[in-house]
Formats: C-alpha cells, sequence, structure tokens
C-alpha cells in the first residue's frame, strides 16, 4: 500500500475558521447533524466502541463528481488529537485517507486533510474520526466540502510505502506542520474490504 502526503496552503480563511472555497466547492451536509459543520467534545469511550461520539459522517449528494474532499478540522485548545479519514463507497468498502494517533493542533489553527476519491466511483458519505481515551474532553468542530482538485490544490507531492494495512494503522504520518494554512494530502488510500472495521 502507498500513502501519498502532499503539503500545500489555502489562504483566505472566513472570520468563523471555515475556508473560503471558490466556487467550485461544495461544504456536505453532517449525517444526522443540522448544517454543514459540527463541534464535538469527544466522549469517554463506553463499554461499546459504538457508545462513543468519535464518528462524523458528511454525505456526499448523489450524481456529485468531485475530484477532491477537504475536511478542515479546527481544534479549540492545544492538545493532541487522534484523527483518521476515509471515504466510503456504497459496496461496503472504504478508503482510509489519513490515520495519525497523536498529531498535535494548535488552539484556533485549522487541520485541513485532503482525500481523493476512486477514479469513476464517488462515495456516499466522508467519515472523520476523532478522538480515543487520551483525547476525552477535546473540544473541535469540523465540516468538509467536495471541490474540483485541479483549480483549488494544483498537483499532489511524495509518497511513502505503508506494507500492509496493520503497518498502515499504526505507522505514523509525516509530522504536522505548524503552518496554520497547511493541508494534508493522501493521494493513494488504504482500502478496508470489512465494512465492520469501521462504526
Amino acid at each position: 500500500m502507498f500513502y501519498r502526503c502532499a503539503v500545500l496552503g489555502i489562504l483566505g480563511l472566513l472570520a468563523s475558521g471555515v475556508p473560503a472555497y471558490g466556487q467550485s466547492c461544495q461544504s456536505l451536509n453532517a449525517i444526522g447533524g443540522d448544517g454543514t459543520q459540527v463541534r464535538k467534545i469527544v466522549s469517554a469511550p463506553g463499554m461499546l466502541i459504538s457508545r462513543n461520539n468519535y464518528n462524523t459522517d458528511f454525505g456526499v449528494p448523489g450524481g456529485a463528481m468531485f475530484d477532491r474532499f477537504v475536511v478542515d478540522l479546527m481544534p479549540e485548545q492545544t492538545a493532541k488529537y487522534n484523527i483518521s479519514v476515509y471515504l466510503k463507497y456504497s459496496d461496503g468498502t472504504k478508503d482510509q485517507f489519513y490515520r495519525n494517533s497523536s498529531v498535535r493542533l494548535l488552539e484556533g489553527q485549522p487541520l485541513k486533510i485532503a482525500a481523493i476519491p476512486r477514479r469513476d466511483n464517488q462515495p456516499y458519505q466522508v467519515n472523520v474520526r476523532v478522538g480515543d481515551i487520551s483525547s476525552t474532553g477535546h473540544q473541535y468542530s469540523v465540516s468538509v466540502a467536495g471541490c474540483l482538485a485541479e483549480e483549488e490544490f494544483g498537483d499532489a507531492g511524495t509518497s511513502e510505502r505503508v506494507n500492509d494495512l496493520n503497518t498502515a494503522e499504526n505507522a505514523e504520518l509525516p509530522p504536522t506542520l505548524e503552518d496554520p494554512n497547511r493541508i494534508e494530502n493522501t493521494e493513494l488510500p488504504v482500502t478496508l474490504e470489512d465494512p465492520n472495521q469501521l462504526h
């Protein structure tokens, strides 16, 4: 498997902290929420993994043909966060585009993560998972936009090999830059075949 990571800059953040996407981007609605942005306080883990609030899903409109999805996560305190991003497909599979169990984020400085869908196949949801026992009580807001990648972000960057899925889940991605306008992008995903692996 390959992880392809690039760090690119985006200028023009709105006062609310939501990125000023061009007309080629569309904000996605949160599943089970009201609107396109979700604010959460990471809950303590329950007896069953389904009882925590780690996962947030955003719906992709039917018929949409986006080149890239951009996750915008705004921390409300300086701390380390456990973050994963997946694209979920209608056949029950999903692609993992980002996983970092200890990424340090600064209060008020957003982390942006870009994910590329499969060729000729759009996902039906974007899943953002934030949380573990060490990040209980951390507060953040998150939104996702579907974009035309070539216009907004340009070319991708370099590659890093990951031997297998188990290695990928435990491997730390390159250290996050402290630039508040950074974007982290994984061009080639890890595909998970078991739909029960993601809750």
